[in-house]
């Protein structure tokens, strides 16, 4: 145990992330700087914090590349955390993103294993018998195993809390695989049960959901290993129908339809940084816009000018960059305007910011973004 706990930052006082570990004691944090690693076969010590500078999944990826396994969690006790990464394109005998064993008991927070490939079990994490792996808001995504879970195998208990587990393949268990002694208790979480296996237990506690998450850009499993695909959410996804501090999985809002955001939203407060121009996803189709917004930027109201097939049901939608439902407009006629005047549904002025309107008209909907100023 270090006697004097201090932070060790990546890349500045250690060139990578497994030099940071190998410089930190029990008691120390490691802190990554946003942005991608090319590492694999990373070990956590005991007692070690690994951090992302933003503590959002989307703020590093550690790409193994196929090189590896992602993060090896051997014997570490409760004070181990890892929180903030995307873990991705892992390959390994089991467990390619994450491996638990010999009563492992680290915490996870805000991570997501995505692309991984094991040759017997587990694409995203694997853990033994003895071991106890807590997982808060995570992710398994795109990930494949030539044997058992896709995206998990249990041998023992995990604490699975507001996690997303979807889109991964197995010969058995594609999604999740849960051995005799295993036990899996997703609470407020987002499951394709029909791909979770196994003669364990497998239990689905209040809140939890069986719904496509609606990934951005998924890719199919088979192309594992690999770090390309997109598992952030579209403003539509069901994991953000709980308040964004319970919202399901490791990322926040990724993308509106076909737009996809430079950066995401997670949590009950906007991150500390202003959101980028929206860009047309690469390879989407070209949208025929069928509203306006403007001006823009606004310092006062907004005026809202539409146009929709005959006969079809509508709605205009006013969101903040967290994902939250600001306005709400029902549209009773086929073409006109809204004048919004920046407020909320109680009356109430709303902060200057970033802040998407979005069109919906029964089938199809379009979103454009505005600002307002003061």
């Amino acid at each position: 145990v270090s006697s004097d706990p201090r932070a060790w930052y990546v890349p500045g006082d250690a060139p990578t992330i497994a030099a940071g570990l190998d410089s930190a004691f029990a008691g120390d944090t490691v802190i990554v700087a946003c942005g991608d690693y090319d590492e694999h076969d990373l070990a956590m010590k005991s007692g070690v914090v690994l951090k992302s500078e933003t503590g959002l999944a989307g703020c590093v990826t550690i790409d193994a590349g196929g090189a590896g396994r992602g993060i090896l969690c051997d014997a570490v006790d409760p004070g181990t955390v890892i929180e903030g990464f995307t873990i991705a394109a892992g390959a390994a005998d089991r467990g390619a993103g994450l491996l638990c064993v010999n009563g492992a008991r680290p915490e996870l927070r805000r991570v997501a294993l995505v692309g991984g490939a094991a040759t017997a079990a587990a694409g995203g994490c694997a853990s033994d018998e003895s071991s106890r792996p807590v997982f808060r808001q995570a992710t398994f995504a795109g990930s494949r195993a030539g044997g058992l879970g896709g995206g998990l195998f249990l041998e023992g208990e995990a604490t699975l809390d507001r996690v997303v587990l979807w889109g991964n393949d197995a010969a058995g268990g594609e999604e999740a695989y849960v051995e005799a002694f295993g036990v899996a208790p997703f609470d407020a979480s987002d499951v394709d049960s029909s791909g979770v296996a196994g003669p364990g237990s497998a239990t689905y506690l209040g809140g939890t959901i069986f719904a496509d998450p609606l990934y951005c850009d998924a890719l199919d499993p088979a192309d594992a290993p690999t770090a390309d695909g997109d598992y952030r959410l579209d403003l539509d996804s069901p994991c953000f129908a709980t308040p964004p501090s319970a919202a399901r999985g490791a990322y926040g809002v990724g993308c509106l339809g076909n737009f996809i955001l430079e950066l995401e939203w997670f949590g009950e407060d906007p991150p500390p940084y202003e959101a980028e121009t929206a860009v047309e996803a690469a390879g989407a189709a070209a949208i025929t816009p069928r509203f306006d917004v403007h001006p823009n930027p606004s310092a006062g109201s907004v005026t809202i000018a539409f146009a929709r097939p005959a006969g079809a049901s509508g709605e205009v939608r006013v969101y903040d960059v967290a994902g939250r439902l600001v306005r709400a407009y029902p549209l009773a006629s086929n073409a006109g305007s809204i004048a919004w005047d920046g407020t909320n549904a109680s009356g109430a002025r709303v902060a200057p910011g970033v802040y998407f309107v979005r069109l919906s008209d029964g089938a199809a909907s379009e979103t454009k973004r505005v600002t307002l100023i003061r």
